[in-house]
């Protein structure tokens, strides 16, 4: 943000101000290694900055508000006219999180949790985090086993980051093949809850993820002498989380004992449901503001948050939403005079 450049051989002087209205000042000559150069500097007369505008920005998320001044001065053209800040946006109310929800299912499911869980606390507690900004620990210290549900669902609500998922159901895979080489048999197919993903488990896909019909093999002969085999024990389950299928076979052999490639009448293969619960990912409290990027001026910071209270398990969802935020940071108006060297 310079203003001025004066250039004498090996140095370049830049010249910084926070004030517009400014006037320059020749201090003479000044040594830096042995070099010559004319140092500057500046005072500050009135600024005449206007009023703060009121603070801008949607309900409940970081808004910004600013100012600006008039160049009354023509001694030096001025820069710095117009200089901003962020603010929370206050006085958010339970309409302006309804509309924000309107038509959308889940949205409005988060809101409605967020009422019921908390309209035994006090006044001052709603106002802190929703028409203000709670922390983490200000929801744990309140409602300890229920900290990581209402966390998510006010990030939700307030600032759309990670709301729930809905999940949906795949297209039917193909028939498999019948579970009897003769006589009656099973046959199944399967969907997957994957389309989208649910984003915990009580929004699970509503409805059966496996279905079944009667099939017949081929018709049996007079040969089909076998007898079965008892039922070996059942498979694990087909997935690592979620919904699947366990399989158990069984063999036909010949009532001597001396083959077990005779043909038997009915299923040698049966197939069960099954469930592996999975543990889900929730986000942990959000570590504190990094320093702003600059020394003076307007620059940059930044928070993290991780996805470890607790971590996903067992193929369990990962957390939906940022694990980095940043904002606008305003340390203050440069001043004096920075010298850089080429």
């Amino acid at each position: 943000m310079d203003l001025c450049h004066y250039t004498n051989d090996f140095i370049r002087y830049r010249y910084y101000k926070a004030s517009c209205l400014c006037k320059v000042y020749n201090l003479g000559k000044q040594h830096v290694r042995g070099y010559e150069y004319t140092k500057y500097n500046w005072t500050n007369s009135d600024p005449n900055w206007n009023k703060w505008t009121d603070c801008k920005g949607s309900c409940g998320e970081t808004g910004y508000m600013s100012r600006y001044r008039s160049t009354t001065s023509s001694d030096v053209l001025c820069e710095f006219n117009h200089e901003w800040k962020t603010c929370n946006v206050l006085e958010c109310t339970i309409r302006n999180y309804t509309e924000a929800a309107e038509g959308n299912e889940l949205k409005t499911r988060e809101l409605n949790y967020i009422l019921e869980i908390t309209r035994n606390t006090n006044q001052i507690f709603w106002n802190a985090c929703f028409s203000d900004h709670c922390n983490y620990n200000a929801l744990k210290n309140e409602f300890t086993n229920n900290t990581d549900r209402l966390w998510n669902a006010l990030l939700c609500v307030k600032h759309n980051l990670g709301c729930p998922v809905k999940g949906g159901w795949s297209k039917w895979s193909s028939w498999s093949k019948c579970t009897a080489t003769c006589g009656f048999g099973m046959q199944y197919r399967l969907r997957y809850c994957g389309h989208p993903s649910p984003s915990r488990t009580s929004l699970n896909c509503s409805g059966n993820y496996i279905e079944f019909k009667n099939c017949f093999g081929k018709s049996c002969t007079a040969k089909t002498n076998g007898t079965w085999c008892k039922w070996m024990k059942w498979s694990e389950c087909s997935v690592q989380q979620g919904n699947g299928i366990i399989v158990r076979k069984r063999f036909c052999r010949s009532s001597n004992n001396n083959s077990v490639y005779m043909s038997c009448s009915g299923p040698h293969t049966e197939i069960g449901r099954c469930y592996v619960p999975g543990v889900d990912g929730g986000w942990s409290e959000w570590l504190k503001w990094s320093p702003c990027s600059t020394t003076c001026d307007r620059g940059i910071r930044y928070r993290l948050r991780s996805c470890s209270r607790p971590e996903p398990e067992n193929s369990g969802r990962h957390c939906e939403g940022e694990t980095v935020q940043t904002n606008i940071c305003y340390v203050g108006p440069c001043k004096g005079v920075k010298i850089i060297i080429r």
